[in-house]
C-alpha cells in the first residue's frame, strides 16, 4: 500500500492516450493508496466529442472513487483541463493550482509545470492552437510519428528542463525538498542543491507509462504495468517470476475477475490483513448471470480467504503430497461454505484456478471454467477440465469436439466456488513435476474462449517477462473481441 501516487498528462481525447492501460493502472491505483493525485492534463482540451467509450471508462473510474473515504483524490489543474468548474464537476473532485502531499515523513510539493514554462504562460492561445492541430497530426498520422513530433516540439521549447529548474528553485524557495511536475510528458528524476526533482512523463508514449508513488520517506518514479513478481528460493519454495493482469473488457461495464499473486495483493484486499509470502496464484471469474455484485464479490472473497485457509492447514516446509491435497480441498470446502451460508449470501458464485508451488512440484485445480496451461519445451498442455455442461457432452462423445465452440452449453457450469456439489473441494488435483524453463497461465474464459491454444503458447514462449506477456494475452483477447472479463496471470519458472 503506496501513501500517495501521483500520475499526470492523461490526455483523454487524445489518439494516442493508452486508455485502456489507463483504466486498468487507475483500478489498481485506488486500491493500493491512500491519496491519489491527478497532476493535470487529464483531458487533450474540452472537446469532449473526441472522448471514446475507453476515456469514458477512465473518467467513470474516478469519479466512482472520488467520494470513498479511505482513498483521498485531489485534482492539480494543467494547461490543457480548461475551465476549474467544468472539470471539477466532470469528476467530482476539487481542482487546485498545487498541492502539498505530506505523511509525516516527507511532504511532496505537486504542480502540474505549466507555470514554468514562458511559452505557455506568455501565450496561452498557443495552447489552443496547437492542441487542434495535433489533433488531426495524431488523427492522421501513425500513432508513433504523432508521439515523436510531440516529443520533439517540447525538445525545440527546451521547456523540460526550464520547468525541473523553475520547479526545483520554487520548491527550495518555499522549503520542500520534493517536487514532482507533469507537462514536459518526460519521466526522469533529478537532483538540484537539495531539491529533488520528478517528473511524472505521461501517458501518450507506447507503454510502460510512469508515475510517482510516495512510499514512507521515499518519493520514486514507478512504471505500468508493473515489474513482474519475483519471489526468491528458499528451502521450501521454488525460485518463481510472476506477473498478472485483470481487464473490465469491451462490453462489460464491472470486473467480476479477480486475482491473487503473494506480494503483490491484487486480490484488492479491504480488510487490512496481510498474506504471508507463498506460492499459492490463484484467479478466479464471478459466475455471468448471478446478480450484481454477486458474481464479484464471491471472485473477491475467492482471493481473499483460500490463501488464508490453506496457510492456516499448511506449515510453510510441508512437502507431504497427501497433506498438501488436504489442506487444498479443506480450504477450498471451507471457502464454498462460506459463500453458500447464510441469506445475505444467496446468489455468489465464482470460478476458480489455483496452482501451489512446492520444490520441484506443482498442484493444479479449479472449479468451473477457468484454465491452467504449462509451456515445457515449445509444447503447451491444459492442465484443468472445463466444469461446463458442453464440455461433458464432447467428454461422453454427445458432441464432436467441433461442435463444442458453439454450443449452447459450450459455458453453462455445472461445478462451481458457491455450489452445494463443491462442498467437499475440488476432486481432482493434478500433482506434477516442476522443471526450470517451465511457464504456467491461470486464465478466465474470457481469454481461452477467443485466443486459441496455439496463440497462447506462441506468446508463452517468447515473451520473457512474465508480466508482458500476462498483458500481451489480455491485449490480443480484446483485440479478438471477447466479451467477457479477461484476466491472465503468468508464472515463469526461470532456467538455471
Amino acid at each position: 500500500m503506496y501513501d500517495c501516487i501521483v500520475v499526470s498528462d492523461l490526455h483523454l481525447g487524445s489518439e494516442v492516450c493508452q486508455a485502456r492501460l489507463l483504466e486498468e493502472f487507475l483500478i489498481w491505483a485506488f486500491e493500493h493508496c491512500r491519496t491519489l493525485v491527478i497532476n493535470g492534463d487529464i483531458f487533450d482540451d474540452l472537446n469532449f466529442k473526441r472522448l471514446s467509450k475507453r476515456h469514458f471508462a477512465c473518467l467513470k473510474v474516478i469519479r466512482r472513487n472520488s467520494d470513498r473515504r479511505d482513498v483521498r483524490v485531489v485534482w492539480v489543474r494543467g494547461n490543457h483541463d480548461g475551465p476549474a468548474e467544468i472539470v471539477s464537476h466532470i469528476v467530482g473532485v476539487e481542482i487546485l493550482d498545487e498541492y502539498v502531499y505530506s505523511n509525516g515523513k516527507i511532504q511532496l510539493l505537486i504542480l502540474h509545470g505549466d507555470q514554468f514554462d514562458r511559452i505557455v504562460s506568455d501565450y496561452p492561445w498557443l495552447t489552443d492552437l496547437a492542441s487542434g492541430a495535433f489533433y488531426y497530426i495524431q488523427k492522421w498520422m501513425p500513432h508513433r510519428a504523432a508521439r515523436w513530433i510531440r516529443r520533439i516540439s517540447k525538445k525545440f521549447q527546451r521547456n523540460s528542463h526550464l520547468i525541473e529548474l523553475g520547479a526545483a528553485d520554487y520548491a527550495r524557495s518555499r522549503g520542500f525538498r520534493f517536487v514532482t511536475c507533469g507537462h514536459t510528458h518526460l519521466p526522469l528524476t533529478a537532483d538540484h542543491d537539495g531539491v529533488r526533482y520528478i517528473n511524472s512523463g505521461t501517458w501518450t508514449d507506447a507503454p510502460p507509462c510512469p508515475f510517482v508513488v510516495v512510499e514512507g520517506a521515499d518519493a520514486r518514479l514507478e512504471f505500468w504495468p508493473l515489474p513482474a513478481v519475483v519471489l526468491d528460493s528458499d528451502p521450501v519454495r521454488p525460485h518463481l517470476r510472476a506477473g498478472g493482469v485483470s481487464d473490465r473488457g469491451n462490453v462489460r461495464e464491472h470486473n467480476e475477475d479477480n486475482y491473487f499473486i503473494p506480494g503483490r495483493d491484487d486480490a484488492r484486499d479491504k480488510t487490512g490483513d496481510s498474506h504471508e509470502l507463498s506460492s499459492l496464484f490463484l484467479v478466479a471469474d464471478g459466475c455471468d448471470g448471478w446478480d450484481e455484485p454477486g458474481g464479484e464479490q464471491a471472485s473477491l472473497m475467492a482471493v481473499e480467504r483460500i490463501p488464508r485457509e490453506i496457510a492456516r492447514r499448511l506449515p510453510a516446509d510441508e512437502t507431504d503430497s497427501r497433506l498438501v491435497q488436504e489442506a487444498i480441498r479443506e480450504a477450498v470446502a471451507q471457502v464454498n461454505q462460506e459463500i453458500l451460508g447464510g441469506s445475505e449470501a444467496i446468489g455468489l458464485g465464482t470460478t476458480i484456478v489455483l496452482a501451489l508451488f512446492r520444490p520441484d512440484q506443482v498442484y493444479v485445480t479449479g472449479l468451473g471454467d477457468s484454465r491452467a496451461y504449462r509451456l515445457r519445451d515449445g509444447e503447451l498442455e491444459r492442465l484443468t477440465t472445463d466444469h461446463t455442461l458442453g464440455w461433458a457432452l464432447a467428454k461422453a462423445g454427445t458432441i464432436t469436439p467441433e461442435e463444442l465452440p458453439n454450443h449452447k452449453f459450450k459455458n453453462v457450469l455445472y461445478l462451481h466456488l458457491g455450489s452445494k456439489e463443491a462442498q467437499n473441494g475440488p476432486e481432482d488435483i493434478r500433482v506434477m513435476d516442476v522443471q526450470p524453463g517451465d511457464r504456467f497461465l491461470l486464465a478466465t474464459d474470457g481469454l481461452t474462449n477467443v485466443v486459441s491454444d496455439p496463440e497462447i503458447g506462441r506468446i508463452l514462449g517468447t515473451v520473457d517477462d512474465p508480466q508482458a506477456a500476462a498483458v500481451m494475452l489480455k491485449d490480443l483477447a480484446l483485440t479478438n473481441d471477447s466479451k467477457d472479463n479477461v484476466t491472465c496471470l503468468v508464472v515463469h519458472v526461470p532456467a538455471r
